[in-house]
């Protein structure tokens, strides 16, 4: 409804808010405030022991959830620290300004140069990798359905972890009381070994978002959808207004068709578009 639409709109800029003014101070906040306001089950801390034993490097895969950034702060705090892949910004003192809060408690960021090689060295090295994995991927990237809609999707992070055997935590964040934080470590998501390359990558991806979309429907207001999830988005929407006339209908139906014929006819033979019209009174 459109008074849910409205309380969402608003939690996510509160969220926003809570954690820019959090991020502001990183470098003042004591051990006392992460043990006091950050919380991980013992069955975390397990999993993500049980993944560094295999010798292969892990692979954190998170998403724009509470205060995501403070996640990785606090990794380190507890005696997980991470190599954290960033994007960059387009202001450089910013930039250079949050990558410093990024590094507070021992994390690396991986940004510049080549971050391809980087992260397979630490792999390579059975270390931490942090990468925010719920952003839009390029036209050509894969295409799933996030919420409904078919969406380009990145997959570098899958394929990095099937080339180098590592295990993939998904890593999921919210906030409670205002300002306390819970991480969630889920189970590793393995690829299947007897699964075509491709298949199996895919198959990983559809765990993975799956398991994003059930947390952000718990908590809506906590994620950050303020960014261009759905930059390319093969799920076309037609709503034809009725006015209660079944000619007019007809005649606003044959101009859908039309449309749908006209996207189809721009897009590449190897595109699966999905084209839903619905009509409202």
């Amino acid at each position: 409804s459109q008074q849910q639409l409205k309380r969402i709109v608003r939690e996510s800029y509160q969220n926003l808010r809570r954690t820019f003014v959090e991020l502001l101070r990183f470098p003042h906040e004591s051990a006392a405030y992460f043990d006091t306001y950050c919380h991980l089950s013992q069955e975390g801390r397990d999993r993500i022991a049980a993944a560094l034993q295999r010798g292969n490097g892990v692979i954190f895969l998170t998403a724009h959830l509470d205060n995501w950034e403070l996640a990785g702060i606090f990794s380190a705090h507890i005696g997980f620290p991470l190599k954290v892949l960033v994007t960059e910004q387009r202001h450089s003192t910013a930039n250079d300004l949050l990558n410093q809060y990024r590094e507070v408690n021992g994390n690396v960021v991986i940004g510049k140069g080549m971050p391809l090689r980087e992260l397979m060295v630490a792999l390579k090295k059975n270390e931490l990798v942090a990468i925010v994995g719920d952003q839009a991927g390029h036209k050509r990237d894969e295409y799933l359905r996030f919420f409904g809609r078919l969406a380009a999707t990145p997959a570098g992070a899958f394929r990095i972890a099937q080339k180098n055997d590592s295990d993939i935590l998904p890593c999921m964040m919210e906030r409670f009381r205002e300002q306390q934080h819970r991480v969630h470590i889920l189970e590793p998501i393995t690829f299947d070994a007897n699964a075509q390359q491709e298949r199996a990558i895919s198959d990983v991806m559809k765990t993975y978002f799956a398991q994003l979309e059930a947390h952000i429907n718990r908590n809506p207001g906590q994620w950050m959808w303020g960014h261009k999830r759905w930059k390319y988005c093969r799920t076309k929407h037609i709503t034809i207004i009725s006015d209660g006339r079944a000619g007019h209908v007809n005649q606003s139906k044959a101009i859908a068709r039309m449309i749908e014929q006209a996207v189809r006819e721009q897009c590449a033979a190897d595109e699966m578009i999905e084209v839903n019209v619905s009509t409202i009174e």
